[in-house]
């Protein structure tokens, strides 16, 4: 039993005119011949979707889904439903869909004490940047949707008789117009623990550690290692992958994609690609530029 899994990452859509918006039909024809008798097909963006959280960027993904979707299922099988797990990146925030003075408040109170994260209030006002992102969220999830929160949520798919856990983390909720490296936060006790009974967690979130507090990064990346197989990440636009063995004995396989829509700045378009093969538990791993 074999699922695919397309990696995309900061896409950077800023609207109609983009021309990554006419890519879907060269990424599914780069991908239909990697493997043969799939059972599950998963379109994964580790964040950044939009350029600046426009709901009008938004549409534009949008269309370039539904077009790889309809790419993939024809090149792929007939049956093979293409599932979409997407998280939010910095570039997925509206800075112009909040009052810039409280929320800096509220983000400076946090970088005070952390513990001002758990408030449910401060977390639905510095969310409020996002309010795009998650409506764009929940029209590729269809009757899907993800559980949890604005902060953390999952999705559990099945594959044949096996079962496959996307955890979704929102490191980009305390993100500014202008990042700064190593200020960001993550709430840890917001995110569900180890769940039991899944062939394959995969872990989705777009800020690598270093951009979160010192201590605060070593939590997350302590947590995360507890509970994932796979991590996928974006945000620092150079792709890498590599492996990590723990103390305990526990495999962690890290994914940073790379740029999807090519830029001035950043002259190749990249993308990833996973093969998991659940019935001997293994996996292919395709980069594609």
């Amino acid at each position: 039993m074999k699922a695919l899994l397309v990696h995309l990452s900061d896409i950077h859509v800023r609207g109609d005119e983009d021309h990554v918006l006419g890519k879907a039909d060269k990424i599914a024809k780069s991908v239909r011949n990697l493997e043969h008798d799939l059972a599950a097909c998963f379109v994964v963006i580790s964040g950044d979707s939009a350029f600046s959280g426009l709901e009008k960027q938004y549409f534009a993904v949008v269309g370039l889904l539904q077009k790889l979707e309809e790419a993939l299922t024809s090149y792929l099988r007939n049956d093979i439903e293409v599932r979409f797990v997407v998280v939010p990146g910095n570039h997925d925030c509206d800075f112009g869909n909040a009052s810039d003075d409280i929320r800096e408040t509220l983000l400076n109170a946090v970088e005070r004490d952390p513990a001002e994260a758990s408030k449910k209030d401060l977390v639905e006002a510095c969310t409020t940047v996002q309010d795009n992102f998650f409506d764009y969220k929940g029209l590729l999830e269809g009757d899907h949707p993800g559980q949890g929160s604005r902060l953390y949520y999952e999705y559990r798919f099945k594959a044949g008789q096996y079962r496959i856990l996307f955890r979704c983390y929102n490191t980009a909720w305390l993100s500014r117009l202008h990042e700064r490296q190593g200020q960001l936060l993550y709430p840890v006790e917001v995110a569900a623990g180890k769940a039991e009974g899944f062939d394959l967690t995969v872990t989705v979130f777009h800020h690598p550690y270093n951009w979160l507090l010192h201590d605060n990064a070593r939590a997350f990346r302590s947590h995360i290692e507890g509970v994932s197989d796979v991590v996928l990440t974006g945000h620092e636009h150079d792709q890498t992958r590599h492996v990590r063995a723990g103390a305990e004995g526990e495999r962690n396989l890290y994914i940073e994609g790379g740029v999807l829509q090519e830029t001035e700045d950043y002259a190749l378009s990249t993308f990833n690609v996973l093969v998991f093969n659940l019935t001997e538990g293994m996996q292919k791993y395709f980069h594609f530029s």
